[in-house]
C-alpha cells in the first residue's frame, strides 16, 4: 500500500517541473525588481556634495544635468559641528557624464511642481565663472 505522492516516487516528474517553474518565476521577479526599479547600475563615480539642508531631496532621487538623468542620490549624512550643521550627500554619477561635472558646478535641489519628485540638479558655476 502506497502512502501517496509526498512519501513515494509517484509524480516525481510533476514535482520537478513545478519546482523548476517556481525557480524561474522567482528569478524573473528578482530580475524585474533590480532592472526596473530605477536604480542606476554600471560604471560610475561617487561624488560627495555638502548642502545646508536636504529640503525635499531623499535617497534614491535622481541627479540631473541639463534635464537628463545622469545618476542618483545614494546616501545622506549629517556633518559638521553643532553650530554649523550640514548634510553630505553621496551621489552616484554615470561615468560618461561625470566628465561634464566640474569642481565649481552649482548643485541645487529642484522640484518641477509642488507634488513633483525632487531631484539634485547640476548647473553651471555661479556668476559666470569658468569651469573649474
Amino acid at each position: 500500500m502506497s502512502l501517496g505522492p509526498p512519501f513515494d516516487s509517484s509524480g516525481i516528474g510533476l514535482q520537478r517541473s513545478v519546482g523548476a517553474v517556481a525557480v524561474i518565476v522567482l528569478g524573473a521577479a528578482i530580475a524585474w525588481v533590480l532592472l526596473l526599479s530605477g536604480r542606476t547600475f554600471g560604471p560610475g563615480v561617487i561624488v560627495r556634495v555638502t548642502m545646508r539642508s536636504t529640503g525635499p531631496l531623499r535617497v534614491g532621487d535622481p541627479v540631473r544635468l541639463a534635464g537628463r538623468r545622469i545618476g542618483e542620490v545614494r546616501g545622506a549624512a549629517i556633518s559638521g559641528a553643532a553650530d554649523r550643521r550640514a548634510v553630505e550627500f553621496e551621489v552616484f554619477l554615470e561615468r560618461g557624464w561625470a566628465r561634464n561635472v566640474r569642481v565649481n558646478s552649482e548643485f541645487f535641489v529642484s522640484t518641477p511642481s509642488v507634488l513633483g519628485e525632487a531631484s539634485l540638479e547640476i548647473g553651471p558655476p555661479l556668476d559666470g565663472a569658468g569651469p573649474g
